[in-house]
């Protein structure tokens, strides 16, 4: 088999996953490559960013390919339609594969996975491609009168891994897309109108830009490890520099801080504060899983906003704390790290199997154990017949703040998904809710942007629950402050997108 095929092979098949069956990407690529013998490091990495930039960049791709096309792209069948895709975002997107090479691997994969007669198809349209694109450069340049700097919109691509193919390593382009037609086109139109319709146009074009980069990530380091406070004066004094333009902006009134309306600030840029736990990684770090901070329980792999909204709710001595969607536990973690002695938690989550998972994470972490309970909050509340003193609702939702993240998620969703996890959220906010005890304090909290998931819920819950109550000034910056609760925006404050509230029964 050719160098390089393999990767590309991975990625055309996790993609047609993705289309064909709503599979996540993650999983779609593990499926993907079960078929080859054991892969090496570079061609895992490989393929992964290679699917991750073409799912990101695929609204941007399908209007420059379907053109091409007789009866355009959805005429094909959908591997032939990955592969177009995954060759058009090498010579489109944001580190270009030289034409010959992005070419000739896309006419082979088609001959590995088609019939031979499609190659010619995928010869034909990758060809026009590139003619028209070297045109559309060519122009471009001809009429720029100096080299564009960069700006803070740059594509983080410096870490991207090798192309096993042997390809010479490409020059990445300075900037994403600015084009508004292109930017239109990276999120499907239903969601692009909700952005737009939340936040106003010139912030969904923001979003659209943020929804196609490559994400950085991060870890938390443990409160409770006894090489906290070195590991934290590391992370100062290196962040410090790292985030100077954007720490000056503290002290700013608002507006000013946001910046304007289209400013986009890069991914891992949110506004740290001195002392922050959070420990900035650059794209491409590897398995987190392996770091050493990770391995010697000194840190947990943790997104800086997912931080922020753990960081947001009260926990005072002698508390009784519910956990009450604990997922994989990372948020429980968060809590625990910062648990008064006298406090206690109890872990719910409605997948036991996750719930199992978290107690290796407290021993790994050096933290005491922690009660745990399935609960199907749509349902009910599982005998429980106390109050807790601080609650944390990290509901299941759409997951489009993370769309840099996840690219795939704005291709699998549909507006009937919101309407579901909407009715979803709304059961397991009352249900917790009616658990608040008196001067109890609850976190509602979302990864998603959207507002039937966030301050919709809010006014519901307030208007069926007159004796709860919103807290004002609980969010400070990088959060957007809203009439109830607060956000996060991607482009304003560089991590991924949340909706937060704090609510407090007198």
């Amino acid at each position: 088999m050719l160098p390089g095929l393999a990767p590309r092979l991975a990625a055309a098949v996790a993609l047609q996953l993705v289309e064909r069956d709503r599979a996540y990407l993650t999983k779609a690529l593990d499926d993907a490559w079960r078929p080859f013998p054991t892969p090496s490091h570079d061609d895992r990495a490989f393929s992964t960013e290679l699917a991750l930039g073409t799912c990101r960049w695929r609204g941007i791709l399908d209007a420059a390919l379907d053109p091409l096309l007789p009866r355009g792209l959805e005429s094909l069948d959908d591997i032939t339609r990955q592969i177009l895709r995954l060759a058009a975002y090498e010579l489109l997107g944001p580190h270009p594969t030289p034409p010959h090479a992005a070419v000739h691997l896309a006419v082979e994969a088609a001959k590995q996975l088609r019939n031979p007669s499609l190659s010619r198809l995928v010869n034909g349209v990758l060809r026009s491609l590139t003619r028209s694109s070297q045109l559309v450069a060519g122009r471009s340049q001809s009429t720029t009168r100096s080299p564009r700097p960069s700006s803070p919109t740059t594509l983080r691509h410096e870490e991207s891994p090798p192309d096993p193919s042997g390809a010479p390593k490409p020059t990445t382009r300075p900037d994403r897309p600015t084009n508004d037609q292109q930017l239109l086109s990276a999120l499907p139109p239903w969601l692009f109108s909700a952005f737009s319709s939340a936040w106003g146009e010139p912030a969904a074009l923001a979003l659209s830009r943020w929804s196609l980069d490559r994400p950085t990530r991060s870890l938390r380091l443990n409160r409770r490890h006894p090489d906290f406070p070195s590991h934290l004066r590391t992370n100062d004094s290196t962040g410090r520099n790292r985030t100077a333009p954007f720490r000056a902006r503290l002290g700013q009134p608002r507006a000013e801080a946001r910046g304007s309306d289209t400013e986009v600030r890069p991914p891992g840029d949110s506004l740290i504060t001195n002392n922050s736990p959070v420990l900035p990684l650059p794209p491409g770090a590897g398995d987190l899983r392996s770091h050493h901070l990770v391995a010697s329980g000194a840190a947990t792999p943790q997104e800086h906003g997912a931080y922020l909204v753990a960081e947001a709710l009260p926990l005072r001595s002698g508390a009784i704390v519910l956990d009450a969607c604990a997922g994989r536990g990372t948020k429980t973690t968060a809590l625990a790290e910062r648990l008064p002695p006298d406090a206690t938690l109890l872990a719910a989550d409605v997948n036991p199997d996750k719930l199992a998972r978290l107690a290796p994470e407290l021993q790994r972490l050096g933290l005491p154990p922690v009660e745990t309970l399935a609960v199907d909050w749509s349902v009910g509340v599982a005998g429980i017949a106390g109050s807790f003193d601080a609650i944390l609702v990290d509901a299941p939702c759409s997951g489009t703040g993370t769309l840099s993240r996840r690219p795939e998620i704005r291709w699998r969703l549909d507006p009937s998904d919101i309407d579901r996890l909407a009715a979803l959220q709304s059961a397991i906010l009352r249900r917790t809710a009616s658990l608040l005890a008196p001067g109890g304090m609850l976190l509602y909290a979302v990864c998603s942007l959207l507002p039937a998931e966030g301050p919709e819920q809010m006014r519901s819950l307030l208007s069926s629950s007159p004796g709860l109550l919103p807290v004002p000034g609980a969010f400070p910056l990088p959060w957007h402050p809203l009439d109830i609760g607060a956000a996060l925006l991607p482009h304003e404050s560089g991590t991924d997108g949340f909706y937060a509230a704090l609510l407090r029964r007198p």
